[in-house]
């Protein structure tokens, strides 16, 4: 099976996300087993681009010239891909191309961080009324300079109410942005508590008055 550019660029990022004990081996200029020393090829390490954090280069007769390069300013960091290039000197002249037009024309929009509340949700049959949901991630868009928050509406898609027990942890919603002029971006999101289940006597109490209501509704 073979990798896509956008697999490439998912595995770098979960790579400094999820193992960042290992990001700086990405990094190094050199490297050194036994009596053999190996400098690192990566073209914007050795060219000191501004900010570049690591990544990975490669060459097939196939591929041609690729490389893969994560970059950082300001707290910001743009992964970027490339492959297919002719020569070492397009594929620098690309990567380079692609990274300044990011950082020149996007922005991060930072909605919500990370373990945030962003809501309580209706419980059914739980000994709380209502769980509050928080992302395990901070959650940021690389947008186009001139999207503001005005054009960002954020829903939460759940099935309501949320059937107890629930164990902290446990995905139990959808979190949907919807940008303009972007597709939307979905997040889950995950209780931030246990709840445990009622005893039979009360539920056997609520699922009565809940077929109650639903009657008097339905019929007056």
């Amino acid at each position: 099976h073979y990798m896509s550019l956008r697999d490439l660029a998912t595995l770098t990022m979960r790579i400094y996300q999820e193992f960042p004990q290992y990001a700086h081996y990405f990094s190094m200029t050199e490297f050194t087993y036994g009596k053999v020393t190996q400098p690192n090829r990566h073209p914007l390490i050795r060219g000191h681009y501004d900010g570049v954090v690591g990544g990975k280069t490669g060459h097939t007769n196939e591929g041609g010239y690729g490389v893969v390069a994560m970059v950082k300013r300001d707290h910001r960091r743009l992964i970027v891909v490339v492959n297919k290039a002719k020569t070492p000197a397009q594929r620098m002249k690309t990567v380079t191309s692609l990274l300044d037009y990011g950082f020149k024309n996007y922005k991060k929009l930072v909605l919500f961080n990370r373990n945030q509340e962003l809501a309580k949700l209706p419980v059914w049959l739980g000994l709380k009324e209502n769980v509050g949901v928080a992302p395990n991630q901070q959650i940021a868009l690389n947008v186009t300079a001139g999207v503001s928050m005005e054009d960002v509406v954020v829903k939460i898609k759940f099935l309501n109410p949320i059937k107890a027990p629930i164990y902290k942890g446990t995905k139990v919603a959808d979190l949907i942005i919807e940008v303009k002029g972007y597709r939307d971006f979905q997040y889950p999101l995950f209780a931030q508590e246990n709840i445990g289940t009622v005893g039979i006597l009360e539920k056997i109490s609520r699922t009565s008055k809940h077929k109650f209501n639903n009657f008097i509704n339905k019929y007056f």
